[in-house]
C-alpha cells in the first residue's frame, strides 16, 4: 500500500506503511529506496541518506539506490560524495533519464555553488 501512496505523491501517508513493512523484513532494497525517496520528498534528506545507505548494504550495485543516495548526500552538504554516487549510478545504467538529469544538476551546482531549485 505504501507504493500506491508514494505513486500518488502522498509521501507522508506512505512512510508509515514502508516502515511497517520494513520492520517485518528489512532486506528489501526497493522498499528502502521507496522509503528514502519519500523522505526526500518530505524534505528529510538526512533520513533519506540513512535509508538509502541501508539499502545499499543489501544491494551495493543498485543504480537507483546509488543515485538517490548521492542526491540525498548532496542535499545534506556532502556534495563530492554525492556526485560520486550519482556518477556511479549513471555508469551502471546510462539510459536512465533521472541519472542523466542529476548529473546535469551537478554541473549546474558546480557553477552556482548551490543546489538548483526546481
Amino acid at each position: 500500500y505504501g507504493f500506491a501512496l508514494m505513486m500518488n505523491r502522498e509521501y507522508d501517508k506512505a512512510v508509515p506503511h514502508f516502515l511497517h513493512g520494513l520492520s517485518l523484513n528489512e532486506d528489501v532494497p526497493h522498499g528502502l529506496n521507496a522509503l528514502g525517496y519519500s523522505y526526500i520528498q518530505l524534505g528529510l534528506a538526512k533520513e533519506a541518506a540513512e535509508t538509502f545507505q541501508k539499502g545499499l548494504q543489501y544491494d551495493a550495485t543498485n543504480p537507483y539506490l546509488l543515485n538517490n543516495f548521492g542526491a540525498s548526500l548532496m542535499m545534506t552538504g556532502a556534495v563530492e560524495a554525492g556526485a560520486q554516487h550519482i556518477a556511479q549510478a549513471q555508469q551502471l545504467d546510462p539510459m536512465v533519464p533521472a541519472f542523466q538529469h542529476n548529473l546535469g544538476l551537478i554541473v549546474e551546482m558546480s557553477k552556482t555553488n548551490r543546489w538548483p531549485s526546481e
